[in-house]
């Protein structure tokens, strides 16, 4: 398997802006974030610059659905490309281009933010069998986590406001 995604360490935060990292129970109206860690390994390396002040502070609430996205262009058709540059706090720009069976992933200099890229990360290649197959391992045990650490309520209002694609 040449893609792996694994994540941990849920949490939230108030909507008061204190920074204070809550337990997943404390989801709400208010407290919509959901933050953690997110690894997502290609090739035996983990994917960089996917949390915005350290690797367990990556937005579930953005990458959920890039992932899914991801998933859905490069299976769309071949040759594919996806470039998902959020431009926020000097985040890179992160693109998958389908060749093939191949998926080949980058991590280049923001065109809005100029978050520095990462020559290391120029086509990393992997399996698009592995990369869709990895994404839909990971939406099946991140919703299931959500719903055990959130209660299936409050889950499921969280995955239609931001985990199904547009």
């Amino acid at each position: 398997m040449t893609v792996e995604i694994n994540f941990g360490s849920l949490w939230t935060y108030a909507a008061d802006a204190s920074d204070e990292r809550l337990a997943l129970t404390q989801l709400s109206d208010e407290n919509t974030h959901v933050h953690g860690l997110l690894q997502i390994i290609v090739g035996g390396n983990v994917l960089p610059s996917l949390g915005f002040f350290e690797p367990d502070d990556v937005c579930f609430n953005t990458w959920v659905h890039e992932l899914a996205v991801v998933s859905r262009a490069v299976t769309t058709s071949d040759p594919a490309a996806y470039v998902f540059d959020e431009g926020e706090q000097g985040q890179p720009a992160f693109h998958f281009e389908r060749t093939g069976g191949e998926v080949f992933v980058s991590v280049r200099t923001s065109s809005i933010s100029d978050g520095p890229g990462d020559p290391t990360w120029d086509r990393v290649p992997c399996a698009l069998e592995d990369l869709v197959a990895a994404v839909s391992r990971f939406m099946i045990q991140f919703r299931e986590s959500l719903i055990t650490q959130a209660g299936s309520e409050r889950a499921e209002l969280w995955w239609r406001q931001f985990a199904e694609p547009a």
